[in-house]
């Protein structure tokens, strides 16, 4: 037995292991008995590698790494290492780089059976498993930093730890975690068995399921650090005494203050005592304390939770759920959301008898400098703390958000809250922006008036009179007037000036007397030279309902064939082409006639 380093010692040293190697079975009678390492120049890079077996009295039963040496294993496995701290790997104000590596079925007797992050050590990890262990997955504590993405820490076991801290992760104070889509699944621990955090830590985009713990699968402290809790679920964990979903204590005005907790989802989880989703434990009298309000949960959803037993203590809390439905947004101006808002309030019991909410109030609370207002709203109380908003009503900026709160007074005169935010959409095509003092509605373009797409800029639209040759009933349609045709591509336009730029009148007889559809279609074409005649440039071959489309230079017109592009003639050939196009469509149409009435006999 060898006091440290039973396998590989290196200090100030470059060691590299390769494909297929093993570190098995080695004994060090205080730190790292499989690999020992330390110096700023040392580094070790494990690739395709096993360690297994290795066991430490102390600290690092795989790998113990000290004095600013470096780490980095890829694809590499830590298995069934055994040592008091850093069952697999402690590493020691150190660099450490983790990639597509398993660490399984190790144990640690006192704390941390993965991999152990201390004393100003940085660790970052992609794509690695943490199963089956006995002992904390993974431990950032000592003013490190620890980062894990895409990455599952699942099925590890810490019920007998003397510290009483949880089996996934643990980030102590003065520490930081960054956790990024992340899957914490039947892990088991006495507080927080998937992540317990005291330090400063953000979570997004993970997935908690099937934890069991004494107290919250997450559990976190808010006394000197801040945390932030978004776009993640809670989903069937478990709780043998409160907060089966997340257990709060410590909290601490300013810090509660500066942590977020917004887009979380927990559901279908279950707590022996009390706090079927959340817990706030020693939190609401030292908030009174501080002038501290209500920590907010935005755009958050509590289903489905259950618990078994109800104390109904002092410290007794709630938290409101604000659902709305995300395909009816609120419209801005005196609109009402279909269907009703429904506020549905879930104490830390997972029910709220009707007695025990005094009064339900919903308000809308101004972000920054952005003024919102609440209209109006119809207000139905309904059973077991639901309350049923009929009708809802919020001005404010297009284009902005507002922050709905709903606000619960309970019987023993706590006050507990929940917000979401709500979108005001943007003025549509059609419409026009109207402000009354800090307030901002959309109304339809009256009659006689068009609003298009493009006349919308960041959320205003602009309604312009229409001209002659259009009829316009308000909104964004309208209709060609007889007499008056669009020219080529005007179906392009996005603005009403646009539109009414290409609007030309017909110059030729009747040629463009049929009704018109928004495209500006009609039934039969103008003469060929017609473009010519207004001189707008405009030269092609649509023009009132031709279908084969011939674009020609400014000067130049469509042939009567509609297939090539003949210069314009002058006025006097001009008057003898129409003259004599005229006398050949009247013989067309009499001939035409003719037939029709042969037939008919």
């Amino acid at each position: 037995m060898f006091e440290y380093a039973g396998g590989i010692y290196a200090k100030d040293s470059e060691i590299q292991i390769y494909q297929n190697s093993a570190i098995s079975n080695n004994i060090a009678s205080t730190d790292g008995a499989g690999i020992y390492v330390m110096g700023e120049l040392a580094m070790v890079n494990l690739t395709q590698c096993r360690i297994q077996g290795n066991e430490a009295k102390t600290d690092g039963g795989g790998v113990m790494a000290l004095s600013e040496a470096t780490l980095l294993f890829d694809k590499s496995q830590f298995t069934e290492n055994h040592a008091q701290r850093g069952a697999a790997t402690a590493a020691s104000n150190v660099n450490v780089s983790i990639v597509r590596s398993n660490f399984t079925a190790n144990k640690a007797d006192v704390m941390t059976s993965g991999l152990l992050l201390k004393d100003l050590a940085v660790g970052a990890l992609y794509h690695v498993l943490f199963q089956d262990n006995r002992g904390v997955a993974v431990s950032v504590v000592e003013s490190s930093v620890g980062s894990l993405y895409w990455s599952t820490i699942e099925n590890n076991t810490n019920n007998d730890g003397a510290d009483g801290k949880g089996a996934g992760l643990v980030v102590e104070e003065h520490s930081m975690g960054v956790v990024s889509n992340c899957h914490f699944k039947s892990n088991q621990g006495r507080n927080g068995s998937a992540a317990y955090v005291s330090g400063d830590a953000t979570f997004a985009n993970c997935t908690f399921e099937n934890n069991t713990a004494d107290n919250g699968p997450i559990y976190i402290s808010l006394n000197e650090n801040t945390v932030t809790l978004e776009h993640s679920t809670l989903l069937a964990n478990q709780a043998l005494k409160n907060g089966a979903a997340l257990y709060l204590v410590d909290v601490s005005a300013a810090h509660a203050f500066n942590s977020s907790f917004t887009h979380l989802r927990a559901e279908h989880n279950s707590a022996l005592l009390g706090g079927a989703s959340v817990v706030f434990w020693e939190t609401w009298h030292k908030s009174i304390a501080d002038g501290f309000q209500a920590i907010k949960c935005i755009d958050c959803t509590f289903a489905n939770n259950t618990a078994s037993y109800s104390t109904k203590d002092g410290w007794a809390t709630a938290m409101a759920g604000v659902n709305l439905d995300e395909q009816h947004p609120i419209q801005q101006g005196g609109a009402t959301m279909e269907p009703p808002i429904r506020v549905e309030l879930v104490d830390m019991f997972g029910t709220v008898e009707p007695n025990t909410i005094i009064e339900v109030q919903v308000a809308v609370v101004s972000l920054e400098m952005l003024q919102c207002s609440l209209v109006g709203a119809q207000r139905n109380q309904s059973y077991a703390g639901v309350v049923t908003f009929t009708q809802l009503s919020i001005n404010g900026p297009v284009g902005e958000e507002c922050l709905v709160e709903a606000v619960a007074i309970l019987a023993n005169g706590v006050k507990v809250n929940a917000t979401t935010v709500v979108p005001l959409r943007h003025c549509e095509p059609g419409e026009k922006l109207q402000t009354y003092g800090s307030s901002q509605t959309c109304t339809k373009c009256k009659s006689g008036t068009l609003g298009l797409g493009d006349d919308i800029n960041n959320g205003i639209t602009e309604c312009l009179e229409c001209s002659d040759g259009l009829e316009c009933p308000g909104g964004s349609s309208y209709t060609l007037e007889n007499g008056y045709w669009l020219a080529p591509h005007a179906e392009m336009c996005g603005s009403a000036q646009c539109l009414m730029d290409r609007l030309l009148p017909c110059t030729v007889g009747t040629a463009c007397t049929t009704d018109l559809d928004r495209s500006g279609t009609a039934d039969r074409p103008v003469t060929y030279d017609n473009l010519c005649a207004l001189d707008k440039g405009f030269t092609s071959g649509v023009m009132c309902g031709g279908t084969e489309a011939v674009i020609c230079d400014s000067g130049f017109t469509v042939s009567v064939e509609g297939d090539k592009c003949e210069k314009c003639p002058s006025s006097a050939a001009t008057l003898t082409t129409f003259l004599a196009v005229s006398v050949v469509i009247v013989l067309m149409t009499g001939g035409l006639s003719i037939m029709i009435m042969s037939k008919a006999r």
